[in-house]
């Protein structure tokens, strides 16, 4: 299934028409409604740069340390990224990178980590590493929805798991004060749960015992961004983060591995423009950030938008780009899957899943991308078992259910089964127009008339809605009218 050149443009704007009836057409329809599901799934994979590439831990090699219960091998080793930063041999974007190996959906790692806590519960590290853990599984509890969209039952899963991750990271900073990536997770968690006089706080707090952290800093501009201030205006929230590189641009006198930092203000003024499509301004946006430094997120945004554009090789290689300050990040492999398959690589796709799911076991998009790779290349049974288990953690994501519903009906012709998936995704997110024409359209293709009331919903919806394509309002009006002069008023 390929996005590439002007038709991937055209589907991510406008979406294909709804006027043809084509098989092929379908095909198109659902790869719109896929793709444009997985790339905004949110999931919260907000992960900090991973300092000297030639120091960056192995994820892996720690897990399997945890999993053989070698915890003083593991200690030793998370201990030495953190001296090296408290001696200044190195950024705490290494101290980042070790302990988001634990930021990995796996359900089985739950029960190491508490052994390992129960055998060391003076260790910062064993509390710092389970943190990690319940952070990642909060984030995946407050799945893609928007910060003020969450259901009641997203809400209170998400605070259950966020307060346990806070608990460990504060015990975590009571034990070493210096432990500054325990306070840039606080921040995150507070950004979710809208404690944001927390955040300004925390901020102060953790600047004060670690004067040199990169990632407090980077976490705190992430949560001054404008989609996490929604009682601010968007150039209230990007003046505040001027202030703050402002701030960032003088402790880098001091602290020089800061410097990428002071390039934040023009990235988070190109994320504005990234959902709205001004490409073209925020690529010139980018490229005046990276001017302050290369920083793995501005090049991950700069492949996003390259991506978005159809020009699969160029996001290739900034994603690349990113990987390399960043290996063996989850999310960037899993853009790289999105890259192969707007290539049309079926086996580099599954390559790229694969690689996603060894750092993240869980992720739903990662599953969803697999399953779709592995349709692809006739393994059917073992593509349905990985889209069932998105739902693990994607029960309660209307982006999950969407993404599936699309493959169920595009791959595997399961009507009822997909109409079922979107129903819940306009329950969880009632407002999104294009998840009533996906459950319109899977209805209409199991039965015509059992269409009729989401399609009415679609249509009313686009009348207050530029989201809408011409196309698509076309074919659901038609349709409605053809379902009112049929049987189905009988």
């Amino acid at each position: 299934m390929s996005d590439c050149g002007a038709n991937a443009v055209t589907r991510e704007k406008e979406g294909l028409s709804y006027v043809s009836r084509s098989d092929a057409w379908y095909a198109g329809r659902r790869a719109l409604v896929l793709v444009a599901s997985l790339l905004t799934l949110t999931l919260s994979l907000t992960m900090a740069p991973a300092g000297d590439a030639a120091e960056t831990p192995d994820k892996l090699e720690l897990i399997n340390l945890l999993k053989a219960g070698e915890w003083s091998r593991l200690e030793r080793r998370l201990e030495a990224y953190q001296s090296a930063f408290e001696n200044d041999r190195a950024s705490d974007q290494l101290v980042e990178a070790a302990y988001l190996a634990f930021a990995n959906s796996d359900q089985y790692l739950a029960d190491h980590l508490d052994r390992w806590v129960g055998s060391a519960p003076g260790s910062y590290a064993a509390l710092a590493a389970r943190g990690v853990y319940y952070w990642r599984l909060g984030w995946m509890a407050h799945g893609s929805a928007d910060a003020q969209v969450l259901t009641r039952a997203q809400t209170r899963l998400m605070r259950k798991i966020f307060f346990l991750a806070a608990q460990d990271l504060e015990a975590a900073i009571e034990i070493r004060p210096q432990f500054s990536l325990a306070y840039a997770l606080l921040f995150d968690i507070g950004m979710a749960s809208d404690q944001r006089d927390d955040q300004t706080f925390l901020m102060r707090r953790g600047l004060r015992d670690v004067p040199a952290s990169f990632v407090i800093r980077e976490r705190y501009l992430a949560s001054l961004e404008p989609a996490w201030r929604p009682r601010w205006t968007p150039e209230q929230a990007l003046s505040e983060i001027a202030r703050f590189t402002g701030a960032i641009e003088k402790a880098a006198t001091r602290f020089p591995r800061l410097r990428p930092l002071t390039g934040y203000e023009h990235y988070a003024r190109a994320q504005t423009l990234f959902a709205p499509g001004h490409y073209a301004t925020a690529k010139g946006l980018i490229a005046q950030a990276l001017n302050a430094g290369q920083y793995w997120r501005y090049h991950g945004l700069a492949g996003r938008i390259q991506l978005q554009e159809g020009r699969c090789g160029l996001a290739l290689l900034s994603f690349d780009l990113a990987l390399a300050q960043r290996p063996q990040d989850a999310a960037l492999y899993g853009l790289r899957g999105e890259v192969q398959r707007c290539m049309d690589n079926g086996h580099g796709a599954l390559d790229e899943w694969d690689q996603a799911l060894a750092f993240d076991a869980m992720e739903p998009r990662y599953l969803l991308g697999k399953g779709e790779a592995l349709f692809l290349l006739g393994r059917y049974d073992d593509a349905r078992k990985l889209l069932d288990q998105a739902t693990f953690y994607g029960a309660n994501d209307a982006a999950v259910r969407a993404a599936r519903g699309a493959l169920l009906v595009d791959r595997f012709g399961q009507f009822d089964a997909a109409a079922a998936d979107f129903k819940l995704a306009t329950e969880i997110e009632p407002g999104r127009v294009d998840y009533w024409l996906g459950y319109g359209d899977a209805l209409y293709r199991a039965n015509k008339c059992d269409a009729m009331a989401a399609l009415a919903t679609y249509v009313r919806l686009c009348k207050r809605s530029v989201a809408c394509s011409t196309e698509d309002v076309a074919w659901a009006t038609a349709a409605l009218d053809e379902a009112g002069r049929s049987a189905c008023l009988d």
